[in-house]
């Protein structure tokens, strides 16, 4: 068990990799990224939404995977993966700061 694999697994999009982790430690879904840098990246969920790996977004949720509300991240999963893709450059641009995190509105 190996949780910065994991993680790395899982931003690669390793679907056999994030499998073989989690069947046999599914309280691994619940683990914090220990990179600290990776404030994005939260959770399992939290990166592969960011990565576009719809196949293991799917596969945590069924395996249980806190979807509208994390209490240990500030973005829930949803709002990583919903239309960021098909957002335009400009887009981005006009509605995150240089780190991807929405700007302020004060």
């Amino acid at each position: 068990m190996d949780i910065e694999s994991l993680f790395a697994q899982t931003a690669a999009g390793d679907v056999k990799g994030v499998r073989s982790q989690l069947e046999p430690s599914s309280f691994l879904l619940h683990v914090r990224n220990p990179d600290s840098e990776a404030w994005d990246e939260g959770t399992l969920l939290h990166a592969a939404a960011k990565h576009g790996h719809l196949e293991i977004v799917k596969r945590l949720v069924e395996m249980g995977a806190e979807v509208y509300s994390n209490p240990m991240s500030t973005y829930p999963p949803r709002n990583r993966l919903g239309g960021w893709k098909t957002a335009s450059l400009g887009q981005r641009a006009r509605t995150c700061d240089g780190r991807g995190a929405p700007r302020s509105r004060s």
